[in-house]
């Protein structure tokens, strides 16, 4: 369930969702089945009991991890399930991943995120959605339980992924700016007390 996980899948069930849930460890699963949540053992047991799946792993190797082997997402998998991966991914390789789940049935939303845990638990966080209209149409209602209308669909499977690049690039390069312009007033001699 992670850091982001955990309030994602409390607003999940909150909202009214059936939620089933996993994770390695014991803690974040006693807290939501408490809310309402069942508990599942595998991945592949909530493949087989869900209809949509909400990712949220650490990073790219967790989700591979997530999706294949015998207790994976994919060995439980039925026709039409979606798998929404809020984890950052490199463009090609959600793309790639999203061409071998198509041999699965399974449908990949690649969902990145912005406005952090504050965003999520506030239940306003942004979301920058590669996939396909229809498939985000399906998971919508889902989805806007963690971020009400703040969800914009970008391209197909890869372009929330560059979008979250692009955003995080143009973040950089602002406080890069940022902490040079506040050099140079030190250096000029700017009250920088003033200047904040």
């Amino acid at each position: 369930l992670g850091t982001m996980g955990r309030p994602f899948a409390t607003n999940i069930v909150q909202a009214g969702f059936d939620l089933v849930v996993h994770d390695l460890r014991p803690e974040p699963v006693a807290e939501l089945v408490k809310l309402g949540a069942r508990a599942a053992g595998s991945c592949r047991e909530i493949a087989q009991q869900a209809d949509i799946v909400d990712i949220a792993g650490r990073n790219e190797e967790q989700v591979q991890t997530i999706m294949r082997g015998p207790e994976g997402l994919f060995a439980g998998a039925h026709a039409g399930l979606i798998a929404v991966i809020h984890t950052n991914f490199h463009p090609t390789r959600i793309q790639q991943l999203a061409e071998e789940a198509k041999a699965h049935g399974v449908e990949i939303l690649d969902a990145q995120m912005s406005g952090g845990v504050g965003g999520v638990v506030n239940r306003n966080t942004c979301l920058m959605i590669g996939g396909d209209p229809s498939v985000l149409e399906r998971c919508r209602p889902v989805l806007e339980s963690s971020a009400g209308k703040n969800i914009y669909l970008m391209g197909p499977v890869g372009m929330g992924s560059m979008t979250k690049i692009a955003q995080n690039m143009m973040t950089a390069t602002y406080l890069m700016a940022a902490n040079e312009g506040f050099r140079l007033a030190e250096q000029t001699g700017v009250d920088l007390a003033a200047f904040q």
